[in-house]
């Protein structure tokens, strides 16, 4: 049997979209970066959490759900990873 291209659950698709939105976020940085300091703080973490949400819902749906998409999978294992090396990062190099 081929795999899949995208995802076939509606659970699979908001991992998707909530990993897009972490990705992508070099894209329209630009924009925060006109409100001030404190307010880019807690853009910061809203960020964090929606990395947490996607990482979270693409577990959902590839584990208990069976969703085996190529883009789903790809876009979970390359959140995972980026949310390690953030980690590491931070218990490394703490600022």
């Amino acid at each position: 049997m081929a795999a899949k291209p995208l995802p076939s659950t509606m659970v699979g698709w908001w991992a998707l979209w909530l990993a897009a939105a972490v990705v992508l976020y070099p894209f329209y940085w630009s924009v925060f970066l006109l409100f001030p300091i404190e307010v880019r703080q807690f853009v910061v973490v809203g960020l964090l959490i929606v990395a947490v949400a996607a990482i979270v819902t693409g577990s959902l749906a590839v584990f208990r759900l069976r969703d085996r998409s190529v883009l789903l999978v790809t876009a979970l294992v390359l959140m995972v990873i980026a949310a390690g090396i953030f980690a590491l990062g931070e218990l490394l190099l703490p600022h």
